[in-house]
């Protein structure tokens, strides 16, 4: 499952360049696992990202380490070439807009839950997002599904940022985003 997600965007690509994605996993300790990546386009890093990936057995859902047959399939490269690390965003304190979301069946993945890049374009199109993000940093805390309600509250923070939250009908946060603009 993925937990954690920080994305730093260091320079602007356009529609039609080439870009090159490399990832790895840079460490792996019980049931976590760190994915570190970096794009580039014409020779120049455009974007660095860190992901933080949680193991869970199924019943009941809870964290258990990375079983042997995987870890064996795990090649990790332990060189932090990125530089980044995942953290925990902190609840908003007092909303200043708040919108709804219905999750639609194109929202959901093949294991029947909302894809995890869903979150981000409903947090993005909450705060109708026409400027140069610089840095995304998420937190996935809960599953959603098809036919779930939800409720997208944002808050502003200092300078150019926002947290934004998104609540399940029972009230509980799913999803964690707090951005940076230029």
């Amino acid at each position: 499952m993925l937990s954690r997600m920080k994305v730093v965007l260091l320079e602007e690509v356009s529609l039609g360049d080439t870009v090159e994605i490399k990832s790895w996993v840079r460490s792996i300790k019980g049931a976590l696992s760190e994915r570190d990546f970096l794009v580039t386009s014409n020779g120049k890093v455009v974007v660095k990202a860190t992901s933080l990936w949680a193991c869970l057995s199924i019943n009941p859902v809870k964290p258990a380490a990375i079983p042997a047959q995987i870890l064996a399939r795990m090649e990790t490269y332990f060189v932090d070439k990125v530089g980044l690390a995942t953290s925990k965003i902190e609840a908003i304190n007092e909303e200043f807009a708040s919108q709804k979301y219905v999750i639609k069946p194109s929202d959901v993945d093949m294991v029947n839950h909302t894809n995890n890049v869903v979150y981000i374009r409903i947090m993005l199109d909450a705060i109708r997002s026409v400027i140069n993000i610089k840095q995304i940093n998420v937190n996935y805390l809960r599953q959603s599904f098809e036919g779930d309600r939800l409720t997208i509250n944002t808050e502003a923070k200092e300078g150019q940022s926002r947290v934004i939250e998104i609540v399940n009908q029972d009230e509980n946060v799913v999803c964690r985003l707090a951005c940076e603009w230029f």
